[in-house]
């Protein structure tokens, strides 16, 4: 099954940023695609609902949850044959549009690789 990876605008991969999805056949190197993460932290939704970009969007459901939409990049595909098998899989690479994105999306799945500097943001909100 086809997955998707997020990497930091660096490159480097954001081990706990990966989606298994039915298909990768309609995306296209360049092209923008959001995804959506729920969101606990009220702080975080509060720096979220301020930064007022369409990069980063608080979405709230009726039953009062909260989700960030986050707009990605989709750097490159990769795609392994196992000669063992004959069985294709491909992979997905995608970099978060800016800072802000990336901080967010780290922060929401991985608080331990998270910038000490975001979290002091945070803190202070």
């Amino acid at each position: 099954m086809p997955q998707i990876r997020a990497i930091t605008i660096n490159g480097k991969l954001i081990e706990k940023a990966k989606w298994e999805v039915n298909t990768i056949s309609n995306m296209r190197e360049g092209q923008s695609l959001q995804i959506s993460i729920t969101v606990n932290d009220d702080k975080l939704i509060n720096l979220c609902g301020k930064q007022n970009s369409i990069d980063c969007v608080i979405e709230k459901e009726e039953d009062g949850s909260h989700y960030v939409v986050l707009t990605m990049k989709i750097m490159s595909f990769r795609h392994m044959l196992d000669h063992s098998t004959s069985e294709l899989d491909s992979q997905v690479y995608l970099s978060p549009i800016n800072r802000a994105v990336e901080e967010i999306l780290t922060f929401l799945l991985d608080k331990e690789k998270c910038n000490p500097k975001f979290i002091e943001i945070l803190k202070q909100m």
